[in-house]
């Protein structure tokens, strides 16, 4: 089973972005709200552990900070693309892009 490899000495690792959502006000229109997403994970873990462990992490998260359906679904895969982009595995990449049969 793949494991995630990453260059960095600690053993866990962690990735911490800003993400820009949008939030579904009372008021016809939306507005943008910016949070800190931090994603802490090990690196011995296999990749889909990984994948699963974000993609419930960020799921959580955008769900807390949107109202509207589709604005949480937009939130949630930017999320994971943006942390997926920034742990530069070809692993995880693989599975995010669908191309794993895990997914």
């Amino acid at each position: 089973m793949p494991t995630i490899s990453n260059n960095l000495p600690n053993l866990i690792a962690a990735t911490v972005i800003s993400v820009c959502g949008i939030v579904s006000t009372a008021e016809a229109g939306a507005a943008e709200q910016t949070f800190q997403f931090a994603f802490k994970y090990d690196r011995a873990d296999p990749a889909e552990r990984v994948y699963a462990d974000l993609k419930s992490e960020a799921r959580q998260r955008c769900w807390d900070h949107n109202r509207n359906k589709r604005a949480r679904m937009t939130c949630e895969q930017g999320v994971i693309s943006k942390v997926v982009d920034q742990i530069k595995d070809p692993e995880l990449s693989l599975i995010h892009n669908g191309k794993s049969k895990i997914r």
